[in-house]
């Protein structure tokens, strides 16, 4: 198996939806900077203790019972999951809705239940990651759809902001959050303005 040599320090794009954010401490010395994607599930702690969020939380754990069924509705699963993560055109939430059904219909067990796992370690498990960590002074752009969920979404990019004191807020236009098929254009022109600025504070 061929090993991929990268060279230090780089440029880290995190587009894991804040399961993997925490990495940029853990990174910290190899890193030249960072792309942070639509960070979510990052909250305060007066958010986590709130009435708001027990109703988040149930949610959640609604939608993981719903998937974990034997007889689960691949159409209602899809339905909830392209509305909630797509905000394209008719047409191309139709075309996306209809080949996310053909690939879950075929889709093996291990599909479902990391898809579950991301619903039971949404509430808790990525504010958990990232509590009392330290403020780290990386360039960095954090990058959100514009329109993503509230306080799933913005606010925890917000949270974030705070603990990366030189990083710059971005909004994906057009965008609910699978920005890979709505607006990639202006994250790749997020990633060339981020490179440019780390090359001009050499």
């Amino acid at each position: 198996m061929a090993v991929a040599v990268i060279r230090e320090p780089f440029v880290l794009v995190d587009n894991s939806l804040g399961l993997a954010t925490s990495l940029l401490w853990t990174l910290k010395s190899r890193l030249a900077g960072a792309l942070v994607l639509n960070c979510c599930g990052f909250f305060t702690e007066e958010y986590l203790d709130s009435v708001a969020h027990q109703k988040l939380a149930e949610i959640f754990r609604r939608r993981a019972e719903d998937q974990r069924k034997l007889d689960r509705d691949i159409d209602a699963v899809g339905d909830t999951i392209i509305c909630i993560m797509l905000a394209g055109t008719s047409d191309l939430m139709a075309e996306v809705e209809q080949e996310w059904k053909e690939a879950a219909r075929s889709a093996d067990e291990e599909f479902w239940r990391l898809s579950n796992a991301h619903y039971d370690w949404f509430p808790r498990e990525r504010t958990e990651a990232m509590s009392g960590l330290p403020k780290l002074q990386l360039e960095a752009t954090l990058a959100a759809s514009s329109h993503g969920p509230t306080v799933v979404m913005t606010e925890s990019m917000r949270n974030l902001s705070r603990l990366l004191p030189k990083s710059n807020l971005a909004h994906i236009p057009n965008s609910k959050c699978w920005w890979e098929l709505e607006n990639p254009k202006f994250v790749i022109r997020e990633l060339v303005a981020l490179m440019g600025r780390l090359q001009s504070l050499k």
